[in-house]
């Protein structure tokens, strides 16, 4: 294994030492060799780099690498000193569509800290929400205490009430907000919760069930959008180059004409979707689908399903179980959602690492070194991440 010496105080520290550090913190080898300014050791005798050799370089046989090394730019400290701050709202999430669209958004991203959101009223507007603490219900009222009212949400708002709105709710996030609401209150409805999540799992299709059903969505899609329309003054449309010149007689002076609108990339999905609507165009059917957007199509499908059946699910439970169903579901949510972004950037990273011991293995320099030995030490970490989610 090589060593490093940290420019500046001289310390040495070896290649283990580093794989531990990394393990332990949040950052890559990578990332610690160069906020610390570490710089490799070649030695004389085995110089595995093919890098020339200097005498500065060398470490002394009788020198231990000095493990008490000072890590810099925050490494040491790299935790949120607010652990409430992911859970924070944007003047920008308030605006989106109206309280029917923002009040489920809000009830989901505050769920587990035992916050619920419910749709209300404000002075001059229709548009705004109410926030309460699940445990701070009034069990002699039945009502719910400690509130948070008319905040002011939608994109009808400014941008002023938007940015005090988002104020107001982080600073009740931050004093009313429980971090411990999932492994208490929520905990207790485990068993509700396990029933709820049978019940909103959609049936399992077949790939050609799938990919019959996309097509027949699509071609619905396709032939709408052929016979949509849009509007043109006369000055546009003698302007647009769509116009023959037998017409020009016609459209002379003000007035408008409906002509068929021109499909472009935004009127679809994903550049696949656009792509089959030309070659819609083209050959007069809709082609059958790739694997990939099959996936994609499955968990859409599956995510709109779930969505669905959770509002009636929910319905019939207490406002207590309700948070706490809410509460375990998002957890859940955020956990597949962090393996499957871990994982692709595991296989992303394997990926370059069987390349860059390929570029090693031609050209043994003191750059692929370093490149290899960085990739696999993030790769070894990945990896260890993932074994622990």
């Amino acid at each position: 294994m090589s060593d490093y010496r940290q420019e500046g105080t001289g310390k040495v520290i070896t290649e283990q030492q580093l794989l531990n550090l990394a393990a332990e913190s949040s950052f890559s080898v990578e990332e610690i060799i160069e906020k610390n300014n570490l710089k490799l050791i070649t030695e004389d005798s085995g110089n595995t780099t093919g890098a020339a050799t200097t005498t500065a370089n060398v470490v002394p046989t009788n020198q231990a690498a000095d493990t008490d090394l000072t890590l810099e730019n925050g490494l040491s400290g790299s935790q949120d000193p607010d652990p409430k701050s992911k859970y924070y709202v944007t003047p920008e999430e308030l605006s989106k569509g109206s309280e029917e669209d923002i009040a489920p958004f809000l009830n989901k991203k505050l769920s587990r800290l035992g916050i619920t959101v419910e749709q209300a009223t404000a002075l001059g507007s229709f548009d705004a929400v109410s926030l309460s603490n699940i445990d701070k219900a009034d069990p002699n009222l039945g009502v719910l205490v400690d509130l948070l009212t008319a905040i002011k949400v939608g994109k009808n708002q400014s941008k002023e009430d938007l940015q005090a709105s988002a104020e107001a709710i982080n600073q009740y996030i931050k004093q009313s907000g429980n971090l411990d609401y999932l492994n208490t209150s929520a905990g207790k409805e485990s068993a509700v919760y396990e029933n709820y999540a049978e019940q909103i799992q959609a049936p399992d299709l077949t790939k050609d069930e799938l990919n019959s059903s996309i097509k027949a969505e699509r071609l619905k899609k396709f032939q709408e959008v052929d016979d949509s329309t849009s509007t043109m003054t006369f000055k546009e449309y003698r302007e647009s180059g769509l116009m023959k010149p037998e017409e020009a007689r016609f459209y002379k002076g003000s007035g408008s004409k409906k002509i068929k609108k021109q499909a472009t990339k935004e009127d679809f999905n994903s550049a696949e979707e656009f792509k089959a609507y030309k070659d819609y165009q083209e050959n007069g059917f809709v082609k059958d689908v790739s694997d990939t957007e099959i996936a994609l199509y499955d968990r859409e499908r599956k995510n709109n399903y779930a969505l669905a059946k959770s509002s009636e699910y929910v319905s019939d439970l207490s406002p207590e179980q309700r948070t706490s169903i809410l509460a375990l579901a998002s957890e859940d949510e955020e956990k597949i959602s962090n393996f499957k972004d871990n994982a692709t950037t595991l296989f992303n990273t394997k990926e370059e690492l069987e390349v860059a011991l390929d570029n090693y293995s031609k050209t043994q320099s003191k750059e692929n070194y370093l490149q290899a030995f960085a990739l696999q030490s993030s790769y070894l970490k990945q990896q260890n991440d993932l074994q622990k989610a």
